[in-house]
């Protein structure tokens, strides 16, 4: 029975002469991944790392994913059941959009950053994993909310799922998520 006690004594889980921010964590069931935003080399930038269950150490080291001159501020994490997906804003293309990257069970990264959104100004990302896929959502230009059905890998596959998830193919009466196609 959950009591709502304290579990496990408050650690440092991140440390340099840099700012870390706005946290993000995310459950694998097996432990923990989290993603923030960090400053450690003058630039913002996003990093993960795998922690224990209790979140209380770290399991590895800190993981850059980001590494561009534009601010990459903002993290979102999502589990799938078999590696994590992180969202975040950037302003490596002169404005900030929702970009995205795989991360491995073990922490490692899967592929290469991508671009999610392409407009003039795409802030805010949060992002969830279901049966379709990656949901991320954002606050646009003119504050308009948007969510985004959001593929991976070459954006031609699903992203990696455990054995007891299926994706539904167009043969079952519905498009692929990651074809384009409107859910």
């Amino acid at each position: 029975m959950t009591t709502g006690g304290v579990v496990s004594s408050n650690s440092l889980l991140v440390s340099g002469s840099g700012n870390s921010q706005y946290p993000k964590l995310a459950d694998s069931g097996a432990g923990l991944g989290m993603a923030w935003q960090d400053s450690r080399d003058s630039n913002n930038e996003i990093y993960f790392a795998r922690l224990n269950s209790y979140g209380s150490a770290k399991i590895g080291s800190d993981v850059r994913l980001t590494n561009d001159p534009g601010n990459s501020i903002q993290p979102w994490i999502a589990w799938t059941g078999a590696e994590y997906g992180v969202f975040w804003q950037d302003e490596r293309s002169g404005n900030y959009d929702l970009w995205f990257q795989r991360v491995g069970a073990g922490g490692g990264t899967l592929g290469v950053n991508k671009e999610v959104t392409t407009t003039s100004y795409t802030i805010n990302a949060c992002a969830a994993f279901g049966q379709y896929g990656f949901m991320v959502t954002g606050l646009g230009d003119g504050g308009a909310n948007y969510a985004i059905p959001w593929g991976c890998n070459d954006d031609t596959s699903a992203p990696s799922l455990p054995a007891a998830i299926s994706m539904p193919t167009a043969s079952q009466g519905q498009p692929p998520w990651w074809a384009g196609s409107p859910l």
